[in-house]
């Protein structure tokens, strides 16, 4: 089963975050969660960081892969996936000046 999630335009804050993933199911072992950044303008590091830590580390799903971001917003995911040591349950395709550019997580 996979969820997927809509961040409105301006997502500043681990509060927002948190909001975000409310619906979430509190164990999501077994699943994946899409976070949609196509319309996304503004996205904070803390903001990418807490939904990592909610979805990958404490609701523990499967994967989350993050669409349609920025090269900005697919670096400081990867880098949060990083430093909390999901990288490789992350999976970030941002849209580039030149089309679709796939960001590492590691």
């Amino acid at each position: 089963m996979t969820a997927r999630l809509e961040p409105s335009q301006h997502s500043g804050s681990r509060d927002h975050a948190r909001e975000l993933v409310a619906g979430l199911a509190s164990h999501m072992a077994g699943m994946s969660v899409v976070l949609d950044c196509t319309d996304l303008v503004v996205g904070t590091p803390s903001f990418l960081d807490e939904v990592i830590k909610e979805v990958l580390v404490l609701r523990q799903a499967d994967r989350l892969e993050i669409i349609g971001s920025s090269a900005r917003i697919a670096t400081l995911a990867a880098r949060a996936a990083a430093n909390r040591g999901v990288a490789d349950r992350l999976s970030v395709d941002a849209r580039g000046i030149n089309g679709p550019e796939r960001a590492s997580s590691t």
